[in-house]
């Protein structure tokens, strides 16, 4: 492999690692709840054709999605796969609006053949995030108004290890082993200040103060996805994939700070309240997928995937938190290639893209449960590679508009759009060659 593309992966390696200490992939209100937005895992080709993934069997694709699908490397390449994200997003409820928008580096991943039924893969990616910034005032019978601020940050990352097998000619199984690590942390702090609601004053109440209360949750600890994929080749280069996740339950150790303060008009404080627990324990359900992809060798793709996991399931420090409830999710996207092999268009060779998603979340706010459905559409650029004419690398770029929640019950709309950008790195290597 040239010295110039191994730095290339070098560079981006690092990049991404240290992103992870100081990402904020998002600004929902709704990561308040739970361990937070919990991230789809759909990049790269998957994030232009809806996040249908579990169907996949792309050998210019990490698809950790499904442990199964690393069988899929050819015997004698590997690929590295990285990603940018970014999102602006525009929230509202019945009364204002506001604006937010983020950019962030996302996963990367290698996968690489043992042998030739034997396929593995390594990487690290987000797996929740907590982020956002709220303010309210309520009316009070003392004061004419509190004031109410609420902020959320923190991110768990997943880095993982898998493999995956070829048990019968046709049939693929996988397994990841993941480690699960980060903090997530919320602070509120609720102002008791105003004017009188009985004399009108202008001035401040005497004895007004602020009740700060904070928390912060370090979490670690392994989890493990089981996959299968199914082939079934049909006539002229057709087939038909099944695939099938699992997710086991997990728990995770959890060391948990929380505080409670009275701060003054003249900035000394009193400390209400103190807990401190070390070894705690969150149980995170189990969850399952079902896909199936239909693949023209080279031309042609098209998979749907539904996913379900029951969050009324989880504990948190060995309660339940009645705002989570069960979560189901559908994909379904295509991809086309008009000519892989052209000799006269190039953007014959490019890949192009459309799916769309309906989430039933894992979050219940007022007795509602927030739904997010959007659109995605990319393109998959490949990259000439002298080494392999069959082959190549890709540049992925994918486009996301959607929504999640409403402005009923009392509740917030976000609409946004999503960008995505990701560099899928195929090289040969085991490969002697006469000339360079």
């Amino acid at each position: 492999m040239h010295i110039k593309k191994i730095a290339i992966i070098i560079f981006l390696t690092v990049l991404s690692i240290g992103s992870f200490a100081q990402n904020q992939n998002t600004t929902s209100p709704y990561s308040r709840y739970g361990l937070g937005d919990i991230h789809p895992n759909f990049y790269g080709r998957s994030a232009g054709m809806g996040g249908v993934s579990l169907g996949s069997r792309n050998d210019l694709q990490v698809n950790f999605a499904n442990p199964a699908s690393y069988s899929a490397v050819d015997s004698i390449s590997f690929v590295f796969e990285a990603g940018i994200d970014g999102k602006y997003t525009t929230m509202k409820n019945s009364q204002q609006s506001e604006h937010n928008h983020n950019v962030n580096l996302q996963d990367f991943a290698f996968s690489f053949p043992v042998t030739h039924w034997w396929g593995a893969a390594f990487g690290l990616a987000p797996y929740s995030d907590a982020g956002y910034e709220m303010h309210e005032q309520v009316a009070s019978n003392v004061l004419n108004y509190v004031e109410n601020q609420y902020i959320g940050t923190g991110t768990l990352s997943k880095f993982f290890i898998g493999n995956s097998f070829y048990i019968l000619k046709n049939l693929s199984v996988g397994a990841n082993v993941n480690f699960l690590f980060g903090n997530i942390g919320h602070v509120s702090y609720n102002s008791f200040t105003g004017t009188s609601s009985t004399t009108g004053a202008t001035n401040t109440v005497p004895g007004a103060f602020t009740v700060e209360t904070s928390d912060n949750t370090r979490y670690r600890n392994f989890t493990f996805d089981y996959g299968l994929q199914y082939r079934i080749n049909l006539k002229k280069d057709r087939s038909l994939t099944i695939g099938a996740v699992f997710q086991s339950p997990a728990t995770l150790a959890a060391d948990y700070y929380y505080q409670k303060t009275r701060i003054y008009e003249s900035y000394s404080s009193d400390t209400i309240d103190v807990k401190n627990i070390t070894n705690g324990r969150t149980k995170i359900p189990g969850s399952l997928g079902i896909g199936v992809m239909y693949d023209v060798k080279d031309k042609f793709s098209a998979g749907i995937d539904f996913k379900t996991q029951d969050w009324k399931k989880a504990l948190f420090l060995g309660e339940k938190d009645p705002n989570l409830t069960l979560s189901r999710t559908i994909n379904a996207g295509i991809e086309y290639i008009p000519d892989r092999y052209s000799l006269h268009s190039r953007l014959a060779h490019l890949s192009y893209r459309l799916g769309g998603y309906y989430n039933q979340s894992y979050v219940k706010v007022n007795d509602h449960q927030i739904t997010e459905y959007g659109l995605t559409m990319g393109l998959g650029i490949p990259v000439v590679n002298p080494t392999n004419a069959m082959r190549s690398s890709m540049i992925n770029f994918s486009i996301e508009v959607g929504r999640k929640g409403t402005t009923q019950y009392d509740l917030i709309q976000e609409n946004f759009v999503r960008f995505n950008l990701s560099f899928s790195l195929y090289e040969n290597w085991f490969l002697k060659r006469k000339f360079d």
